[in-house]
């Protein structure tokens, strides 16, 4: 017992002097992005003032007054911003980005509570530092984005399912639902598992925000934003950094390397068709586990990656996303290895979460500023496509080995993980 303290506290110590060194190369290059034009959050700004105004910030003569083409989020969006509205567009982005910050940290102490590791509180420092030390933080930051929100929804409902509380979780991811549409995979989740009163719950909440901000924009705000939405993936479903199932089907019908090309009705169907069979797979494997509060936690991994992974758009800052997943993934493969199992399996678990890490870890700017160089040299060019994969392969890992370790849990009988400090 006294040996183990004395662990722990060492590990304390270790970690936070990592956090501490960690912090003090990224935090000022991390604050230097909070100032700025907000170039995400000024659409949901512009939608939360016409809200108070009672105009459709959707239409052309609205949005040209503006400057911009699309709108880009749907009409329950802006609901989250119109405590805001009154707020100068200088002082926007500092308090999104601060606030998004301190949400970070709190998601991080949560897990490491919750996962029991050892020395909760350092380690949610050293996660949290490491986080702030890629660039796929900064771009958050600095357009400003909400995908941060969104992965604390998606914690917040992970621990509620947890405990069995399946009302609160479904009213969590009908809110997430509101910010952005793809948390509706997790919904969906919850009516496959027979979870009825989490899926009326998570409609009731949505519902209820979009028939507000729908009473006063309009019935027609919907019709405007799901037009727009053709400009917008003609525009960004082929980027080299949208790292989605989308994305990647899309330049597999016409490379990067020779134009960004605008969505194509084929891709977009095999893209949807492949989804769509990933999710069936995913339930029919998971449905044992998912089922149960005390197992839920690698099958809710799996369809959080998904949503993300099938959602038309994918950037960097989507791997907020990811950080549970992974965390989850890394903490039921070391809970495998202490119930048997075997070496290969062990080996093959650990080097793909450290894969995983390093992949998290490459510079962003680097894909981008190949995209601009394409076709120059030849070695660029290899470099441009080696990015391209780098960018998504992260997800696909995840869910590889998330589904690695489903095989092996129904392998072992349904063998509890109590490793993750599940709850009966």
């Amino acid at each position: 017992m006294i040996s183990q303290l004395s662990s722990t506290r060492l590990w304390g110590t270790v970690a936070l002097l990592i956090a501490a060194a960690l912090l003090w190369r990224a935090l000022p290059v991390d604050l230097a992005f909070t100032h700025g034009h907000p170039w995400d959050a000024i659409m949901d700004w512009y939608g939360a003032r016409a809200f108070w105004f009672g105009k459709d910030p959707y239409t052309k003569s609205y949005l040209n007054a503006l400057g911009h083409d699309v709108f880009g989020h749907p009409p329950t969006t802006p609901f989250w911003y119109l405590w805001l509205a009154p707020v100068p567009r200088d002082y926007l982005k500092p308090i999104i980005d601060y606030t998004m910050l301190t949400v970070l940290i709190v998601q991080f102490v949560l897990i490491a509570r919750e996962l029991r590791f050892p020395a909760p509180l350092p380690t949610a420092a050293l996660l949290f530092a490491a986080t702030l030390s890629t660039t796929w933080i900064q771009y958050h930051l600095n357009v400003a984005q909400i995908s941060e929100f969104i992965a604390f929804a998606y914690l917040l409902a992970w621990l509620f399912l947890r405990r069995g509380r399946d009302v609160a979780a479904g009213i969590t991811l009908g809110l997430a639902c509101t910010l952005k549409l793809f948390p509706g995979l997790l919904v969906l989740l919850l009516f496959a598992t027979r979870r009825y009163r989490a899926f009326f719950a998570a409609g009731a909440a949505y519902g209820s925000i979009a028939v507000l901000m729908t009473a006063r924009f309009g019935i027609h705000s919907w019709f405007e934003f799901l037009r727009e939405e053709k400009y917008l993936a003609d525009v960004w479903t082929a980027h080299i950094q949208n790292a989605s199932l989308h994305g990647i089907v899309l330049r597999a019908f016409v490379p990067i390397c020779i134009v960004r090309n605008p969505t194509i009705p084929a891709a977009t169907r095999i893209a949807t068709g492949i989804a769509v069979m990933l999710a069936i797979a995913f339930f029919l494997l998971s449905r044992r586990a998912a089922q149960r509060a005390e197992t839920i936690d690698l099958p809710f991994a799996l369809f959080a990656t998904l949503s993300a992974f099938a959602n038309p758009y994918m950037f960097e800052h989507y791997n907020t996303l990811l950080v549970l997943p992974l965390l989850l993934a890394s903490v039921a493969w070391w809970q495998a290895v202490k119930n048997g199992l075997g070496r290969i399996g062990a080996l093959f678990g650990g080097a793909t979460v450290l894969v995983i890490l390093w992949l998290l870890s490459i510079d962003g700017v680097l894909k981008v500023g190949y995209l601009i160089a394409r076709g120059r040299t030849r070695r660029i060019h290899v470099l441009l496509h080696l990015y391209e994969v780098l960018n998504w392969l992260p997800a696909v890992l995840i869910m590889a080995l998330l589904v690695g370790l489903l095989v092996w849990w129904h392998r072992r009988g349904g063998l509890k993980l109590d490793g993750l400090g599940a709850r009966c």
